[in-house]
């Protein structure tokens, strides 16, 4: 078995696999494990086995019969088997979540459930895409899982405001330690997700957040980790309404937009961040420091000609400066059609690019292709509004572009780094190939652009 899979847990695994090629050999297509044992978080005393078997096809009521019978016999014979939390699911809903699926059989603690609906999201799908083990069948990247992380923040910001903060609304249920403990470690990995685009186990989030959140915190999520770890001690709280209430206020916190996304605002001194008005050689200077702190020289246009671009079309670079200093910048450019081909195709190093493969829009056809060619923030930075303000600005001159009668036609970015293919995701973006010099091309048309952007990357107001 996979070595991830703890030592106490692979005899229930073994037996329950054995079982179900036993009795049910023509219709099992694998078994598989997400949640805290593939994030290597599976505590012996706490966590659940998350699993999802897959199905070749729809079972009979016989077959459903024959599923029942085997639980109880896990139950019967394993303590482990009172842990197993898991959804039967047919080979041709992979990754369809529930709303758009029909009742299926599913196992809560333990306890076998002929038809509803239990734990199949976007979640689900991506720590069984990106970390998911095989205990049965075929590998996990066979299961070809379309998942994308931008689903999973969906998700995520769907539980925040449609889950916890309408259960923030009412105390009663937070003088309860097990729901004191639940909403604190299940938000911590919530906001941990939304700001690092992954998915930790839940203690690592709640330690996390003793590192990151205001020392204002600190004390309730040391009581969830008490409540959790260490029962039997006395509480760290006087009095079990003021920590209900303070489980209160903790959800506000984090189910308030502009709080969960670090505010609208930064402020150093009296300055606020704004958009660069002007700008001059000195400033793309600038520009080219910042982009060396995180990509070789070869990817770099030299800052000469990026002020070159600038000056041919003075919209193709929003800059961020806060203090005086350029915080973060972004360069969206018309290009020609011949250039966004072999953009496309992975033929063209934008490193090289000169105002000779830009655009003239003043006397361009119809149709216009757009280039995002460079996105960079400071790493102090990440966590503030500032991708969203350079999005929006852009948004903004791409409506202009629209109303002066042109029709743009597609969106491309060529990335060399995680990070970006993340960001191309979450803008909505497909991968069409890697390029000759190793990076990876997304494209998307005009409207999913918008579309993504405004669900991705709202901007707040102050």
């Amino acid at each position: 078995m996979d070595s991830r899979i703890p030592e106490s847990v692979r005899p229930l695994l073994h037996d329950y696999t054995q079982r179900l090629m036993t009795e049910l050999p023509n219709v099992i297509y694998g078994v598989y494990l997400y949640g805290s044992i593939a994030l290597s978080g599976f505590e012996e005393n706490n966590s659940d086995i998350d699993f999802v078997t897959l199905l070749h096809r729809g079972l009979t009521n016989a077959e459903i019969e024959k599923l029942k019978n085997i639980h109880k016999a896990l139950h019967n014979t394993n303590p482990f088997a009172k842990r197993m939390d898991g959804m039967y699911i047919q080979l041709d809903d992979i990754g369809k979540t529930n709303p758009s699926l029909e009742p299926y059989p599913y196992v809560d603690s333990g306890t076998f459930q002929s038809s509803g609906h239990y734990d199949i999201n976007h979640v689900t799908w991506w720590i069984l895409k990106q970390r998911g083990i095989t205990v049965m069948g075929k590998s996990v990247e066979a299961l070809h899982i379309p998942t994308q992380w931008f689903d999973v923040g969906e998700t995520m910001k769907y539980n925040i405001h449609d889950y916890w903060s309408p259960k923030g609304k009412s105390m009663m249920k937070f003088m309860l330690d097990e729901w004191v403990e639940f909403a604190v470690f299940t938000l911590c990995r919530i906001d941990y997700a939304l700001n690092h685009e992954d998915i930790i186990p839940k203690r690592k989030a709640v330690e996390h957040a003793l590192q990151e959140f205001p020392s204002e915190w600190h004390l309730l999520l040391q009581e969830s980790l008490r409540i959790r770890y260490q029962p039997n001690e006395p509480s760290l709280f006087s009095n079990r309404i003021k920590r209900a209430k303070e489980t209160q206020r903790f959800i506000r916190y984090i189910c308030e937009p502009k709080l969960y996304r670090k505010a609208a605002l930064r402020k150093e001194g009296d300055l606020l961040m704004k958009i660069m008005e002007h700008l001059h050689l000195e400033h793309f200077r600038q520009m080219e420091q910042l982009e060396l702190q995180y990509y070789d020289a070869e990817f770099i246009t030299p800052y000469q000609e990026s002020y070159n671009w600038y000056l041919f079309r003075p919209d193709s670079v929003v800059a961020i400066e806060e203090n005086g200093r350029i915080i973060a910048f972004m360069n969206l450019l018309p290009v020609k059609p011949h250039i966004y081909l072999q953009i496309a195709q992975g033929t063209f190093n934008d490193s090289l690019m000169t105002t000779a493969d830009i655009e003239d829009l003043t006397a361009s056809a119809e149709q216009v292709y757009y280039f995002l060619s460079c996105v960079v923030v400071d790493q102090a930075y990440r966590k503030s509004p500032a991708l969203p303000m350079m999005l929006h600005h852009y948004l903004d001159v791409l409506a202009h572009v629209e109303q002066s009668g042109y029709r743009i036609q597609s969106i491309i970015m060529d990335t060399i780094t995680e990070a970006g293919n993340r960001f191309a995701q979450r803008l909505g973006m497909k991968h069409v190939c890697i390029s000759d010099h190793d990076s990876h091309i997304h494209a998307s048309d005009y409207e999913s652009f918008k579309q993504h952007v405004h669900a991705s990357y709202p901007l707040l107001s102050r």
